[in-house]
This record gives C-alpha cells, structure tokens and sequence, in this order.
C-alpha cells in the first residue's frame, strides 16, 4: 500500500482568467501589458544567459582539447586528493561512519573510488594549469575587489558565514583554502577573456 500527498494541480489557464490583483499580487505589476512586458525580459534574460553558458562551455572545451599537460606540480595531486576525501567526510558521513562504511553503503571498493576521485582531481587540474598558463600569457591577475566579491559569493551559496570556514571548505588550512580560490577565481577570469574574444560558429 502506498500513500502520497497531492500538493497542488496545476491547470492552464486563459488570459481572460488571470486578474490584475493576481498579478499585481504575484508578479508586482499592475495590469496585462506589464506582465507581458516582465515575461518577454525574463524570457529574453535566461535565453542570453543560457546562450552564455553555452558558449562558456564549448570554449572551455575548445582551449582544453587543444591544450596538453606534460606533468602536475609535485604533491598537488595527492593534496587535492586529500582534500577532496575530506571534504567527502564532511558532506556524506553520518557520525561514527567510517571510510569501510562508505565503500559499502556506495557499493564500490577502496581502490575504484581511489581511481574514481584521481581521475577527477586531475582533469581539474589541467583545467586549472591550463588557465592559469593563459592568465599568465595575458597578464591577468587576482584583483581585491573582484575576488572580495567573488568570495562573497560563494560564501553565500555555501551558507558560510566568515571566510574561515569558507577557507576550511576547500583546504585542509585556512591558507590552503584561500589559495584554491584564488586559483579558480583566476580560471574563471582566463575562461572569460577567452569567451570574449572566441569566435563561435552557431550550430546548423
């Protein structure tokens, strides 16, 4: 036997049924034309944002694909594999649970989640080796103000409420932590000029 609870039926509905106060009430504006008017800008803002996430990703891809990594600074790759264990701990075990506890609940082995966590550790890290190598080649840098806001924004999607424990979160030391940020607020500057200034063909 199985129980559920319906929350809500949506039904579809005609211009002719919609009311001022509904919109004024749920959209704050105050007749038909202004709601149409907020639609077409949300709808036009997400299409943009959607094109640019799109073309921020098939440029990414484009400079990585293009791009080789011959060697990993040493120890980087066994810190950030530390790190990402750690972080594994903080988000998914319960109290008490332990690493025997984990391969068993995920139903893999000691070895594959090993070989698992590498692999992505180190395409995170040619991401990273290679943006930082075009920030260099273009002179960008990690400045204050953008990466003050920067950390503000993560610190506000992950709930934080000091740099500290957004540190924490991404490093085994508070200095670890902030150094990886800067890292990706650079990658993220380097994706961008690259953005702006590629060419991308539309799709047919």
């Amino acid at each position: 036997t199985f129980e559920f609870t319906v929350n809500y039926i949506c039904k579809k509905i005609t211009e002719d049924e919609v009311s001022v106060d509904f919109l004024k009430k749920n959209f704050d504006v105050d007749s038909k034309d202004a709601f149409f008017d907020y639609a077409k800008k949300k709808l036009q803002e997400k299409n943009k944002s959607d094109k640019e996430s799109e073309t921020r990703k098939l440029v990414e891809k484009a400079v990585e694909d293009a791009s080789k990594v011959n060697s990993y600074p040493k120890g980087l790759i066994s810190q950030r594999l530390s790190n990402y264990k750690t972080q594994y701990q903080k988000q998914y075990f319960t109290e008490g649970m332990t690493w025997d506890d984990f391969y068993k609940k995920y139903g893999v082995t000691e070895k594959e989640f090993n070989s698992q966590v590498e692999s992505v550790v180190k395409e995170n890290i040619k991401t990273e080796l290679v943006f930082q190598a075009i920030a260099e080649k273009e002179n960008i840098t990690v400045d204050k103000s953008g990466f003050t806001t920067f950390v503000q924004g993560l610190m506000s999607s992950n709930g934080d409420s000091s740099e500290k424990s957004l540190y924490l979160r991404y490093g085994s030391t508070e200095a670890q932590g902030k150094n990886y940020i800067e890292t990706i607020y650079l990658v993220n500057r380097a994706l961008e000029f690259c953005t702006d200034n590629a060419t991308v063909n539309p799709k047919s």
